[in-house]
């Protein structure tokens, strides 16, 4: 089940004051350091053309390098058939790529936060990351 309210990668929100919290940061701009790292994700993120594949770079506006990629972004439910959501964590100045799937359904009436099932990690580069989006991608997508 997908909710309106949730923003960028996050839970859903509970209430219109932390939506409006939300709207406000995400509409403020990186600052010029991060600019040009924002820039070549969202490059990579073109140049491959995947229309189902979401950009969480909210790191990039506390002034961090690290950001999420989600491959079927928004999917709260985990059933079988369904193609899975997969996550891909990135950290440039740590030097990290991690992998993970989503493994439980998110439960609104209780609270619980979905459970992600790492798959793999590996160094931080652009060539290993479109490879990773590449693979992923087409492993989801593929029945």
């Amino acid at each position: 089940m997908t909710n309106k309210n949730s923003h960028k990668g996050l839970l859903p929100m509970k209430n219109s004051t932390q939506q409006a919290l939300f709207d406000m940061f995400f509409s403020k701009k990186v600052n010029n350091q991060k600019a040009p790292l924002q820039k070549k994700i969202k490059t990579l993120i073109d140049d491959l053309g995947y229309t189902n594949l979401h950009l969480d770079d909210g790191g990039l506006y506390f002034d961090r390098t690290d950001f999420n990629l989600f491959i079927n972004f928004q999917q709260d439910i985990v059933e079988p058939g369904l193609p899975k959501q997969i996550i891909i964590r990135c950290d440039v100045d740590s030097n990290y790529i991690k992998v993970a799937s989503l493994a439980s359904t998110y439960n609104e009436e209780t609270d619980i936060e979905m459970d992600w099932v790492d798959i793999a990690d590996l160094s931080f580069s652009w060539e290993a990351l479109e490879d990773i989006l590449v693979k992923y991608h087409n492993a989801t997508y593929e029945s």
